[in-house]
């Protein structure tokens, strides 16, 4: 029993093992701490990150709206443009064929009316499709924007 004793007086004061087991104890807790502190971290750049999509989304939505109203405009200026174009080629029509029945036309006045009418009728084609593709190009806008 002598020997166990002077291992016990070997021992030292204050026993290590309780220190070591208190640093450890400190040491994990500052890590939980820091663990949560990051989960926080992350948690709100989530919350920033889901406030600008819905403010990017907001603004997409905006645009397509503003974007519809651009493409009704169009369409409305096309419809006016068509209209007229083809109230234009109705009198031509109309002049062309009181020519023709009341008299005889000559083979240059023939030529320089249906150079005429062809004219006409090409800028009415430009014309409308140009307003085609600025419809397409719109709706092709708004499908890209609220795709995203």
């Amino acid at each position: 029993m002598e020997g166990d004793d002077l291992l016990r007086d070997l021992k030292p004061r204050p026993d290590p093992t309780l220190l070591t087991t208190e640093q450890l104890n400190r040491e994990i807790a500052h890590l939980k701490e820091l663990i949560h502190l990051r989960f926080d971290l992350i948690e709100s750049r989530r919350l920033e990150s889901k406030e600008d999509n819905q403010k990017a989304l907001d603004a997409a939505l905006l645009a397509a709206k503003e974007s519809v109203a651009s493409l009704g405009a169009a369409y409305d200026l096309a419809q006016g443009v068509q209209t007229s174009a083809i109230g234009e080629l109705k009198d031509r029509m109309t002049t062309v064929e009181s020519k023709a029945l009341g008299a005889a036309l000559t083979r240059d006045e023939v030529i320089d009316q249906r150079a005429d009418s062809r004219a006409t009728i090409a800028l009415v084609v430009a014309g409308v499709s140009v307003v085609l593709t600025l419809v397409i190009a719109i709706v092709n806008e708004v499908v890209v924007h609220m795709g995203r």
